[in-house]
């Protein structure tokens, strides 16, 4: 869609500047044709007419710059991703972003949401991108609110274990998390807080989503190839979703209520900061 989108942009600026100076260009024209046919003729008018151009720059200007942001906003919008490395690259650059950006006066803080099956990526993401975000930002403040299925759950479904053991990924989560929070300085201590749950089911999406605006949303899906079914997740397509269309407001209204549902109703708690 992106591809396509960028093959007509020259087209679509043509296309507003031939709109927006119309008469303009039609006035020029005409004068032209009734200039004597002379080279001193033909400058006259031809300066003229510039002059009336150079005085609508401004005009001009903005149009070009509105044009810009809505074609960049067009982009933005479903961004597609094709696995969880490229998704997760811009998840850190929106934290950044977001820390960066913060227009209060008091503590500057990011609210990051997850939903995962046992966050395989996600976790490595978290523990390894976040200290090195906050030591850039003296001032920052991040909580995540996280949950992932239960290794029970996931043992019970008896998946096939040869590339991911999903059940053993969940276990080891819970010992890494604790782990990693106990052993943190006191300063990130005081910068960093974290909730993790675990819930029991397998959901159809998931994803990560930064300060209810920026939507990193992944999809689940099946193998059959052996006799037991074999679950892919970070491999798969990831989409980027903000509000900045319609759809994309939906889409991170639908996952703040199934985090929602996940974190406050159908699951316990594992870590509590």
């Amino acid at each position: 869609m992106i591809n396509h989108i960028s093959t007509v942009v020259p087209y679509l600026v043509v296309l507003a500047l031939g709109i927006v100076y119309r008469k303009t260009i039609s006035d020029l024209t005409n004068r032209l044709v009734k200039a004597k046919f002379s080279s001193k003729g033909v400058e006259v008018e031809t300066h003229k007419e510039l002059g009336k151009l150079t005085n609508q720059g401004q005009e001009m200007t903005v149009v070009l710059r509105e044009i810009s942001r809505n074609i960049e906003k067009i982009a933005d919008h479903e961004k597609p991703y094709t696995d969880y490395s490229e998704a997760l690259q811009d998840t850190e650059k929106r934290i950044r972003e977001c820390l960066q950006n913060h227009t209060t006066h008091s503590k500057n803080h990011v609210e990051i949401k997850i939903l995962a099956v046992s966050m395989t990526f996600s976790w490595n993401f978290l523990a390894g991108k976040v200290p090195k975000i906050l030591n850039d930002c003296p001032d920052g403040h991040i909580n995540a609110e996280i949950v992932f299925v239960d290794s029970d759950y996931l043992e019970s479904l008896q998946l096939e274990t040869f590339d991911v053991d999903w059940a053993n990924q969940s276990k080891q989560r819970v010992m890494q998390i604790n782990n990693f929070m106990n052993g943190l300085p006191d300063d990130l201590c005081e910068r960093f807080s974290l909730s993790a749950r675990v819930y029991r089911n397998t959901p159809h999406w998931h994803g990560i989503l930064v300060n209810n605006e920026h939507l990193f949303l992944g999809r689940k899906d099946w193998e059959f190839s052996t006799t037991k079914p074999k679950l892919s997740v970070g491999q798969n397509k990831y989409r980027y979703f903000n509000h900045t269309a319609a759809a994309g407001s939906e889409r991170i209204d639908l996952f703040l209520d199934w985090h929602k549902y996940y974190f406050e109703f159908a699951s316990k708690s594992i870590h509590e900061s």
